[in-house]
């Protein structure tokens, strides 16, 4: 099931061809608000969907394709070191490893991740408590 607060469509990316969508969704029997959510795909010619990551301890979501399709953007908050953790940009490759970008970080993601031209580069700003960040 999508986020029920889910706030625009931030929440699902179709990739550059065409052939998939990547949503964030609840994964757990009982979805209910604030629930951490997961990453799943839907390959829309077999109508299949099936997990990309699926971490409990890990709320997930944004997930935005690359330009080229071969890597996943996305943000994660630790939930299972703390309820309230910052989010943090991370990427997920094509053979389903996943990485922090900035694992020292000490601010949120306050904004989705975008995609240079060339997947090569992504941008995103940080919020701490007081102010914004620029774009890293």
């Amino acid at each position: 099931e999508l986020p029920r607060d889910a706030g625009g469509n931030e929440v699902y990316d179709p990739s550059p061809d065409g052939t998939r969508i990547v949503f964030a969704h609840d994964p757990t029997p009982e979805p209910r608000l604030g629930n951490r959510l997961a990453l799943a795909q839907v390959r829309l010619k077999q109508r299949r969907v099936e997990t990309l990551l699926d971490d409990p301890d890990w709320d997930l979501g944004a997930p935005a394709f690359s330009p080229d399709g071969s890597q996943l953007a996305l943000s994660a908050a630790n939930v299972g070191k703390q309820h309230t953790a910052l989010t943090e940009p991370a990427l997920l490759a094509a053979d389903g490893q996943w990485r922090l970008l900035a694992p020292d970080w000490d601010h949120s993601l306050a904004s989705p991740i975008r995609w240079a031209a060339d997947s090569g580069s992504v941008f995103f700003t940080g919020r701490s408590m007081h102010h914004s960040l620029p774009t890293l």
